[in-house]
């Protein structure tokens, strides 16, 4: 299976041994998309290194660069703006909304359903949109640094980002109409590719596919950063570890995210949106 192009999703190439169709073994080559990240970590500021982490995983390109800052701040006990973590946090949420909603539309492309992709980039369109005013990009955005935010949010950020979860509620029901009542989609996902909770654990499996095989590992619950520790929402959980498990566990998520950022869009407070930082940031030696 594989090698696919560069430009495609989860590049890698697999031997399979299979016994009809189902995969008795795998054998993974990886690396075809290596980019010697750490490497050039090693030699790059820390402002730069938010550069590079967009690059990791461009769709959650926000959550990626939020990781790093949120590191270096420790490190300098620098405390952002209650500004600055409640619009991480929208920005957060919108930008795992965004990569689910590709996610929904490729799964299904995989399987040949070519309308859940047309649906998924349609509502997708809006959220870049709100990057795209309030940071000038649509995907790798860089709008964290460490200190806070490039730029403040744009003046007509909210009232774009109630739009968007008004019409989003709206067409996130179709999802369900158009896959996971589809009787050919639940075949074709249900008791498939099985993760256990115990595999999940040892391979270190986060996120939703590790939640959808029963682990709690919402960091968001376990260790709340930015205004994470000020809303309500649910981690979502199934036992199954199936595909459609993960299928529906990224669902409900989108869900959930509508609600963190419908508890925080009326709520952002005044303050600085960055933190004075000098040119060439270093950690005190003592706690490296």
């Amino acid at each position: 299976m594989g090698p696919q192009h560069p430009s495609t999703h989860g590049v890698l190439r697999l031997l399979l041994t299979l016994d009809g169709e189902t995969i008795t073994n795998v054998e993974p080559h990886l690396g075809y998309i290596h980019r010697s990240i750490e490497k050039m970590c090693e030699k790059d500021s820390y402002q730069q290194i938010v550069h590079l982490t967009d690059r990791m995983d461009y769709l959650s390109c926000h959550i990626n660069n939020e990781a790093v800052c949120l590191a270096v701040e420790k490190g300098l006990e620098l405390e952002v703006s209650d500004r600055v973590k409640v619009i991480r946090t929208i920005m957060s949420e919108l930008t795992r909304l965004s990569s689910h909603q590709l996610w929904w539309g490729v799964m299904g492309m995989d399987l040949g359903a070519i309308t859940s992709f047309l649906y998924g980039f349609r509502d997708r369109e809006m959220i870049t949109d709100i990057f795209e005013e309030t940071c000038g990009a649509r995907l790798t955005m860089n709008y964290n640094i460490p200190g806070g935010l490039m730029f403040d949010i744009h003046p007509n950020f909210q009232t774009k980002v109630k739009e968007f979860i008004v019409h989003f509620r709206k067409k996130l029901p179709e999802y369900d109409q158009l896959m996971t009542d589809n009787v050919i989609f639940r075949n074709r996902t249900e008791g498939i590719g099985i993760l256990t909770k115990e595999d999940a654990i040892s391979y270190g499996v986060t996120g939703p596919t590790g939640r959808a095989s029963g682990w709690s590992n919402d960091i968001r619950k376990k260790n709340p950063y930015s205004a994470y520790d000020r809303v309500n929402f649910t981690e979502i959980i199934y036992t199954e570890g199936d595909s459609f498990a993960r299928y529906k566990a990224r669902i409900q998520e989108m869900w959930e995210s509508m609600h963190i950022i419908e508890q925080l869009i009326d709520n952002i407070p005044q303050g600085e949106y960055k933190e004075p930082t000098k040119a060439v940031i270093k950690l005190p030696q003592t706690e490296i």
